[in-house]
């Protein structure tokens, strides 16, 4: 089994991690073993997939995820509940 094999098996342990989980972290470490995998499949050394898998899971953090919580937790129209849903 190749290196990248491994990357990606990784990665796909992550995503279904993420299915059970609701803050969008664990989707850019996936993101992270993804790059890496192609890292590792292009024949670069084990020292650069471990840097690329940091430096990608990074600014997927950064940039992928308040994306993601934008997107997907909107918080759009306020629906009134309880006391404040009683109208007078």
């Amino acid at each position: 089994m190749d290196v990248w094999h491994i990357w990606v098996i990784v990665a796909l342990l992550f995503i279904i991690v993420e299915i059970f989980t609701v803050g969008f972290a664990v989707i850019c470490l996936s993101i992270g073993c993804f790059g890496a995998a192609v890292a590792a499949a292009v024949g670069l050394s084990l020292e650069m997939q471990f840097l690329l898998f940091a430096v990608v899971s990074l600014l997927s953090l950064v940039s992928v995820r308040p994306l993601l919580k934008r997107l997907l937790f909107n918080r759009g129209e306020k629906v009134l509940t309880n006391a404040d849903a009683i109208i007078g």
